[in-house]
């Protein structure tokens, strides 16, 4: 392929060679993206640039994989106003699937009846563990 200018191939383009078509990617006939489970997958990866008119074949790699094209970084927890207290820090595990329990660390004066305010109820309610000496418990039921 031979390109005119220094900018790089991308998809949506003109086709650099017939001037009539566009240049798209190339859908794979076997397989899926799977990348939402190992990303970048090479169902993305190994796509090749073609021609919706001539169809050539432009022989560049995807440059930029669609799911490592912005790294993800966690953001520190900022503690929260909750009743009189601050919650400092919280996780939840909910992998029973029909339940959010939420486990934490608190400052100053939280009662069960803030965390319900804080967390709210589930769909098919809530259940109360503990709320003392600066550590949580609460349930969200949800189906």
């Amino acid at each position: 392929m031979s390109k005119d200018t220094d900018d790089e191939l991308q998809e949506g383009m003109n086709c650099p060679e017939c001037k009539e078509g566009f240049v798209v990617y190339q859908e794979q006939e076997d397989g899926s993206c799977s990348c939402h489970t190992n990303p970048p997958c090479s169902y993305c990866t190994d796509k090749q640039l073609t021609c919706s008119r001539c169809g050539e074949v432009f022989e560049e790699a995807l440059t930029t994989p669609p799911s490592t094209s912005t790294t993800w970084k966690p953001t520190p927890f900022e503690p929260k106003p909750c009743g009189d207290g601050m919650i400092t820090k919280y996780d939840y595990d909910s992998s029973s699937g029909s339940t959010m329990v939420f486990t934490g660390t608190f400052t100053g004066e939280v009662t069960n009846d803030d965390l319900l305010e804080f967390f709210g109820t589930g769909s098919w309610g809530y259940r109360f563990g503990y709320c003392n000496g600066g550590r949580f418990k609460f349930t969200k039921v949800t189906g």
